[in-house]
């Protein structure tokens, strides 16, 4: 079944998105300091090398908002706070550590003043899965591992179902996308174009996602901000919607596939009468 093999993404977009829910976007106020003394400030190359990360890796964090600019000097030169060295790390330490995507870390590095509770929530959220779906491995090796080719995989990437980032010289992917280029290479083996297999996974995943984004919302207003509850009351709230959806779409899904069996079973004898009589697919499509 398509929604459960693309990584259990049903159970993530529900957690995600309650987490999504709780943070209010803000803007990057990016301050000039052309007339600011940058002493003891750090370039974005000082920085990358005071934590040990790449430069690519630090760009994303600021791109993300995750670390701040102290000042610009220009369009393309930005120092950065020395306090930012332990901010990096913090945020790679939430990241190996406690699995936290950098949503959350985000919001826990906004709200520093959040009460313990809420803290405690986001943790709980975000510990129910520890499985390595997240974790990070070289494009190359995932490759090969799903013995997908290259110009594949480049499709997956052009549409989105995979999502590798730059890690100094080399593409990362999580297991997770390893798993869907696996999916991907058994229907390439069963005869199904590439084309087809990405059409329909993108739209189990649009419509997926849309429809999860509008149940959080209506699980957050409708169930959770009734009234108060404890961190446990709220988590049992949580797990229960995902089980007893995760089952629903699960019964659904098998519901829609039997009622459109004959469906299936029409099309399939027409294609293979259409073939047996060389009719073209524009023929068949014009009858």
């Amino acid at each position: 079944m398509i929604y459960l093999h693309m990584g259990s993404n049903t159970i993530y977009y529900l957690r995600q998105y309650i987490v999504y829910y709780m943070c209010f976007g803000e803007i990057l106020m990016e301050k000039s300091c052309s007339n600011i003394n940058t002493d003891g400030l750090l370039r974005i190359s000082e920085l990358a090398e005071a934590t040990g990360e790449s430069i690519s890796t630090v760009k994303y964090y600021v791109k993300e908002g995750l670390v701040e600019t102290a000042c610009k000097t220009g369009k393309n030169m930005a120092y950065y706070s020395p306090d930012s060295v332990e901010r990096v790390k913090l945020i790679r330490t939430l990241q190996n550590e406690k699995y936290y995507p950098l949503a959350i870390i985000k919001h826990m590095l906004k709200n520093k003043d959040a009460a313990s509770a809420e803290l405690e929530l986001l943790d709980m959220i975000n510990k129910v899965d520890q499985s390595d779906y997240y974790e990070r491995m070289p494009l190359t090796e995932a490759m090969t591992d799903a013995k997908l080719k290259p110009q594949e995989a480049k499709a997956l990437i052009n549409a989105g179902l995979i999502t590798p980032v730059t890690c100094g010289h080399i593409k990362m992917c999580t297991h997770g996308d390893c798993r869907i280029m696996k999916l991907v290479k058994m229907r390439i083996t069963a005869g199904i174009p590439i084309e087809q297999t990405i059409k329909t996974f993108s739209q189990y995943e649009a419509h997926l996602q849309e429809t999860t984004k509008k149940d959080i919302e209506s699980l957050v207003i409708e169930s959770i901000l009734t009234k108060p509850h404890s961190t446990k009351e709220i988590m049992n709230i949580i797990d229960i919607s995902d089980v007893t959806l995760d089952r629903f779409i699960g019964m659904l899904w098998r519901l829609v596939l039997k009622v459109r069996q004959p469906e299936r079973l029409n099309l399939t004898t027409a294609t293979s009468r259409q073939r047996s009589t060389g009719l073209t697919r524009c023929d068949y499509e014009r009858r």
